[in-house]
C-alpha cells in the first residue's frame, strides 16, 4: 500500500527504516504521550509486526516521508486492534510525527488521505481513533478530520494510576466521511 499526497510518501515500514524510527520512537518529546520512549529492539519488533500486519490485512502503520526531501515526518496508518475495551476489536487510525513536522497540518493530510484509502479502496466501514485524555492536540486533529467523540476507556496495556492511562475514543464511518469530503 503507498498513498502520495502532495506533500509526503506513504509506504509499508521497511527494515531499512529502523534507524529513523529509533529517532522518532526514542525522542522523549515526540513520545511524552505514550508510557516510554522505545528502544532499538522494540523498534525493530515494531517494524516486524507492522509488516506482518500489512501482509494479513492489507493496511498497516506507515512510514511518512516528505516527497521534496524523503526524509521521515513520521508514522501514520491504519492497524486493527483487539485490546479488551468496549470498542474494539476496530481498525484505528493513528499517527506521530517527528516534532519538527508538528503544526505543519501533515498529520492532517496524511489521515485524510488514510481515511480516503480506508473507505474508497479497503471498503471499510468504521474508523476509530483513540488518545490519552491529555494528548490535546491529537484529540483536536481526530475533530479536524470530522470523527466524532464516541466515550472513553482506560487502556488496559498503561499501569493503573498512570496519568496517561484514560483515553477518548473518537469514530468517524465512511457516510459520514463521504459527506464531509
Amino acid at each position: 500500500m503507498n498513498i502520495v499526497t502532495e506533500r509526503l510518501h506513504l509506504r509499508p515500514l521497511e527494515t531499512s527504516d529502523l534507524s529513523d524510527l529509533v529517532s522518532l520512537y526514542g525522542n522523549a518529546t515526540v513520545m511524552k504521550y505514550f508510557p516510554a520512549p522505545l528502544s532499538e529492539e522494540q523498534c525493530k519488533q515494531h517494524i516486524e509486526k507492522q509488516q506482518a500486519h500489512q501482509a494479513k490485512e492489507s493496511f498497516s502503520m506507515l512510514c511518512a516521508r516528505g516527497r521534496s526531501h524523503d526524509e521521515l515526518v513520521g508514522v501514520v496508518g491504519l492497524q486493527r486492534v483487539d485490546m479488551k475495551v468496549w470498542c474494539a476489536p476496530c481498525v484505528e487510525i493513528g499517527w506521530i510525527l517527528h516534532q519538527d513536522y508538528w503544526r505543519k497540518g501533515l498529520a492532517t493530510e496524511a489521515a485524510q488521505a488514510l481515511l480516503a484509502h480506508a473507505f474508497h479502496s479497503l471498503k471499510l466501514e468504521e474508523i476509530y481513533a483513540f488518545t490519552s485524555t491529555l494528548n490535546t492536540p491529537s484529540e483536536v486533529l481526530m475533530q479536524r478530520l470530522g470523527m466524532e467523540y464516541v466515550g472513553m476507556f482506560d487502556h488496559p496495556r498503561v499501569e493503573l494510576g498512570h496519568s496517561l492511562r484514560p483515553h477518548v475514543v473518537y469514530r468517524i464511518t465512511a457516510d459520514e466521511f463521504c459527506e464531509s469530503t
